[in-house]
This record gives structure tokens, sequence and C-alpha cells, in this order.
């Protein structure tokens, strides 16, 4: 019995770190819409379109016509951010990307709008139903949480707490792709 339990605990083990964090987002087209929904709000997501090698996405609070534009985004093609723009134009790049979709330890630095650098590291691990991740900068840890993922790899539902402040649960729902 005990060597059964072991080598369910190795196959289990090689399972999470063959896991997929990504997000497909090459599996949508441009003009593609994600809503998805929280206790606060519904978040919309709309995918402009492809350019050497990112995926473009303009992100809106609400849905249809009344939804107020809050800025866009630049994936790779496995959903990890390389710039983020705010509705007021105030750009924050990552280079090569914030690390978000990667197994293990990445680092990158992140140029804020006001071109304020700084160095970032962070370690993600594969959960049986997501990823798990901790994120450190110059004074230590920074940020950590969990994500739940769908078959797409958006995150469906989790917890992130930052230093020095309560943890924040999240459950979201798709309730809409076109």
């Amino acid at each position: 019995m005990r060597h059964i339990m072991i080598a369910l605990a190795l196959i289990f083990s090689a399972t999470l770190a063959q896991a997929d964090i990504t997000w497909k987002v090459d599996r949508l087209g441009a003009g593609s819409v994600m809503v998805m929904k929280d206790r606060v709000a519904a978040m919309s997501h709309v995918k402009r379109g492809s350019r050497n090698g990112l995926h473009m996405f303009d992100v809106f609070e609400g849905q249809g016509q009344n939804a107020i534009f809050l800025g866009s985004y630049k994936v790779t093609a496995q959903g990890n951010v390389v710039e983020k723009i705010t509705a007021d134009g105030a750009v924050t790049r990552f280079a090569p990307h914030n690390c978000a979709r990667v197994l293990g330890k990445c680092t990158f630095t992140v140029t804020h709008a006001d071109g304020f650098r700084e160095q970032k590291t962070r370690i993600t691990e594969a959960t049986r139903t997501g990823l798990r991740y901790a994120e450190y900068g110059v004074n230590g840890l920074e940020t950590e949480g969990a994500l739940g993922l769908d078959t797409f790899g958006a995150a469906k539902a989790g917890w992130v707490q930052t230093a020095g402040k309560k943890k924040r649960k999240s459950k979201r729902v798709m309730i809409a792709l076109k």
C-alpha cells in the first residue's frame, strides 16, 4: 500500500510539473469579447488583434454600449503582460514581460509611467486548479496569491494579498465569450 501511495504522489507531482498555466489568447480572434463578472462589477476584455507576436486587448468596466473604457494591455501568446495603458494614456511596461504565466522563478523590470524603473522577481508554481505565486521587489515580498484557471487559462477564482494588507478573495464567472 505504501508503494502505491508513493507512486501516486510521484504521478501527481509529474502532472503538476507539466501543468499548462498559460492564457490561451491565440484562441481568441480579433473582435472577441470576454466578459468576466465578479462581486463588484463586470469587466469586458475586447481583443483588438495581434501584431509582432503580441495580442492587444481593451478593457471596459461593464458591458455593452454603457461600458466605461479603462485602458488596454498587450500580452504574449502565453498571456504575460508586456504593456498596460490607462484610459488617460499612462503607459507601464514590463520587460521582458510580467512573468505571470511562467512556472518557476522569473525576473522582470517594470517601467512606470513616470519613468521609475524597478526590478521584480515572481515565483510561480502550478496547483491542481491553476497556479500560486509570490512576487518580490526591492523590499522583499510584495504580493502573493493563487488563481484557479478555466479551460482558456483565464482566471476564474483565487485570492491575492499585498504585503501589510488583508487577503482579498475573488471569484469570476465568464458570462460571455464571442
